[in-house]
């Protein structure tokens, strides 16, 4: 008889801990992640900010940088000449599956979002999936990012009009759009 093992879903540092050295399927947004020496490695930025490194290229084929997935494989510590530091790692992965992005059923949670950079009158919001988030502490995004593909981290919580807003938001640019 052959175990069957099943993948747990993985969205935060406490996650990664618990379940590194297991098969796992990590959920987040496909970014382009600095090392160093200004190379960029891909990644999967979970919904806290955590780094779950891929490949210390470019993209593997098929994969989408700023699209929000799901990906499976072995997640494990790793030490190489990029990284200074233990960092997580997702051992063979299996192809990314696309992961909806909706803000409203995610209010009240620490997430990660992307979309492309727009300014409006109230200030710096993300469009995702056409809905506007709005970036607290953001009058205006800088050039670098205004109109490209930005993924942004924060806690989303309803504003005083009721439009969504991502507080202690941390961003980057991933693409363009």
């Amino acid at each position: 008889m052959v175990a069957v093992l099943s993948a747990v879903d993985v969205t935060s540092l406490e996650e990664v801990r618990r379940q590194m050295g297991q098969q796992a399927t990590v959920v987040g947004i496909i970014e382009r992640v600095p090392l160093s020496k200004g190379k960029h490695g891909t990644a999967v930025v979970l919904d806290d900010d955590t780094t779950i490194y891929v490949t210390y290229e470019e993209p593997p084929k098929g994969w989408e940088v700023g699209a929000r997935v799901k990906v499976s494989g072995l997640l494990s510590p790793s030490l190489s000449e990029e990284q200074s530091l233990l960092a997580p790692h997702l051992r063979g992965p299996s192809a990314p599956q696309k992961a909806a992005q909706k803000p409203r059923a995610m209010l009240g949670k620490r997430v990660r979002l992307s979309g492309v950079a727009r300014n409006t009158k109230r200030g710096a919001v993300l469009l995702v999936e056409r809905e506007p988030v709005s970036v607290d502490g953001l009058t205006a995004w800088p050039e670098e990012a205004l109109g490209k593909e930005v993924a942004v981290g924060g806690q989303l919580v309803a504003g005083k009009t009721a439009q969504l807003v991502l507080e202690a938001p941390k961003w980057r640019v991933v693409g363009e759009k």
